[in-house]
């Protein structure tokens, strides 16, 4: 790159900065909402996401394709 496009270059990244923060944690919220729910005779399934981390973008024709790597824990549980 030449002297001339670097400082350029440098102020695009700067005004790109974006925080993904609270759109992040409103997406494990809503996932942790969904994942905590009563299933049949008598089971419940109690699940948590602690993070997610993106794994692979595509762009197909006819869409998008996101695929996320999730860590937690997942319970099923059974009780009366």
């Amino acid at each position: 790159m030449s002297a001339a496009i670097n400082p350029l270059v440098a102020q695009l990244r700067d005004r790109m900065s974006v925080d993904y923060g609270v759109a992040y944690e409103n997406l494990l919220n809503a996932a942790n909402a969904k994942l905590t729910r009563q299933l049949k005779d008598g089971f419940r399934m109690e699940g948590h996401l602690s993070s997610a981390k993106l794994e692979k973008l595509y762009l197909p024709a006819d869409g998008i394709v996101i695929a996320l790597r999730a860590s937690g824990e997942m319970k099923i549980l059974y009780g009366m």
